[in-house]
């Protein structure tokens, strides 16, 4: 299923409604399946570009990289540093947190006993 998020044949990176398209593609062909599970997923999208800099010594080149995350459920992505420390790239989607529970009820859901529909599926 997860070719719905990054195509084999694609050299880009997606934009960030290809992402969203994707998401909800990949959504439809697990509901499709009539499994009564539920999951999470965390993805993250790596595009590596070079630029050169000029020192007063000599010409250095160096990489950059640009990231895209994100998350779908209770799951988070964490950026960790060569010196221990870390960066929360994402957040979790928690029924309980005020802006999620209006997007869920706003979708039809309801949101009991900080869970959706009262129970984790």
């Amino acid at each position: 299923m997860i070719a719905h998020l990054m195509p084999s044949d694609s050299k880009q990176l997606p934009t960030d409604d290809e992402i969203q398209q994707r998401v909800l593609a990949l959504d439809r062909a697990f509901l499709e399946t009539k499994e009564k599970a539920g999951s999470t997923a965390v993805f993250a999208f790596l595009s590596a570009h070079s630029s050169d800099t000029e020192t007063s010594d000599a010409k250095a080149q160096s990489t950059a990289f640009d990231i895209t995350v994100g998350n779908v459920g209770d799951s988070r992505a964490l950026l960790i540093r060569q010196n221990g420390g870390f960066k929360a790239l994402t957040r979790d989607h928690k029924p309980s947190d005020a802006a999620e529970k209006r997007r869920i009820e706003a979708a039809g859901g309801v949101v009991r006993n900080d869970r959706i529909d009262g129970s984790l599926n």
